[in-house]
């Protein structure tokens, strides 16, 4: 499975969906075009189609800091890993510049 979260202007160099499926692999793609678009209904979303994939995924984007970013909402929301901990897989998925949009989300709490 690949899973996209660039955004639909993102210069891809190549059709990444027909490439993908292809070669056997589900495609999905989950725009984060901007800091906005990273928030828990797009952690969540990530979360639904890797809990539910049937094999190994690949979640990317140009440079791994918007993976990162979701992968910290999602440790936060689905593993219950306090703010440092959800800040630590964040960044060791890639999350630089982003935290700074991603802590006050941790910080605030996740919702119901």
């Amino acid at each position: 499975m690949v899973i996209d979260l660039r955004g639909p202007e993102e210069d891809r160099g190549m059709d990444e969906k027909t490439t993908a499926e292809a070669l056997g692999l589900a495609y999905h793609s989950i725009p984060v075009a901007n800091r906005d678009a990273l928030n828990w209904e797009t952690a969540q979303q990530v979360h639904a189609l890797l809990e539910n994939a049937t094999g190994t995924a690949l979640v990317h984007c140009r440079s791994g800091n918007r993976v990162g970013a979701v992968f910290a909402l999602d440790a936060a929301k689905s593993q219950g890993a306090s703010l440092e901990e959800a800040l630590e897989i964040g960044r060791a998925h890639g999350m630089t510049s982003l935290e700074e949009h991603i802590r006050p989300l941790l910080e605030a709490g996740t919702p119901p």
